[in-house]
């Protein structure tokens, strides 16, 4: 495998079963929820291989503008050539969100999906979404609730401590699932107008061991907890979370709930 190839293997994977799977309906809701109209400029922070920023693309249309950054190389370059293929105009850059590389007032709106609960300064990057955005126009960001209410990655987590396994990093997603946090943090940084509110949306995987194996492949977190599991006891481990999964369980498919939290603040 060439170091490209390395570099952008995970976020094929990702793009491939876990957007489908799980982040495309979140993608869809963060659009539509934020008033994204034709002609506006709109910066998706964190954008992963870039699904939410191709959706605000097309509603932006030919007189708007769809921007998206991510720390991940990977995402970055996965992001680039989807949108290509798709014969999208979208920026896509190389970034920190906790130092967004653009001018001040530039944007009319903001989107972060499942971005907020992995950066290392929350409100540094709070403050700089802020600082990009116009006055009077929106950002709209969503966290995972709580682990329970998100039960593909309970069941994960419950085989992986059954086992006496480090399961940090698969609970790593739910480390800002309090909506008084996410709420608390948009106030600090100088929003107003703040709601944050409860959604849940189906995630979708052919069975038990697809979902488990989009999570090895391309979860940016998730997968490092699941690396831990000794081939030895790898079967043991998907047979106890088909187990735990069985009662969302249906003929065709796996179809289990995933609760968010959407954030929707005013500059």
């Amino acid at each position: 495998m060439t170091k490209q190839e390395t570099i952008t293997s995970a976020a094929k994977a990702y793009e491939a079963m876990l957007v489908p799977g799980i982040i495309a309906p979140w993608a869809e809701l963060i659009v539509s929820g934020m008033q994204v109209n034709a002609g506006i400029k709109v910066l998706d922070v964190a954008c992963g291989t870039g699904i939410a920023t191709r959706y605000a693309a097309r509603r932006c249309g030919n007189h708007g503008k769809a921007v998206g950054i991510d720390i991940d190389e990977g995402m970055v370059e996965i992001a680039k050539s989807i949108s290509i293929k798709e014969g999208l105009s979208i920026d896509f850059q190389l970034g920190s969100a906790c130092e967004l590389p653009y001018d001040a007032n530039l944007f009319d709106a903001a989107i972060c999906l499942q971005g907020l609960q992995y950066f290392p300064d929350r409100l540094k990057a709070m403050s700089e979404m802020r600082r990009v955005l116009r006055p009077n126009s929106l950002l709209t960001a969503i966290t995972w609730s709580g682990i329970d209410n998100c039960k593909g990655y309970w069941a994960l987590v419950k085989a992986l401590e059954n086992r006496n396994l480090d399961a940090a990093a698969a609970r790593k997603p739910f480390c800002l699932s309090s909506p008084t946090e996410l709420r608390l943090l948009a106030e600090e940084a100088g929003f107003r107008q703040i709601e944050v509110r409860s959604e849940q949306h189906w995630a979708i995987f052919n069975s038990a061991n697809a979902f488990v194996d989009a999570m090895l492949q391309g979860a940016p977190s998730t997968r490092y907890a699941l690396e831990k599991v000794s081939p030895a006891d790898w079967q043991d481990f998907l047979s106890e979370v088909d187990d735990l999964l069985s009662p969302w369980k249906h003929q065709s498919c796996l179809k289990f709930p995933m609760e968010g939290n959407v954030l929707v603040a005013h500059r």
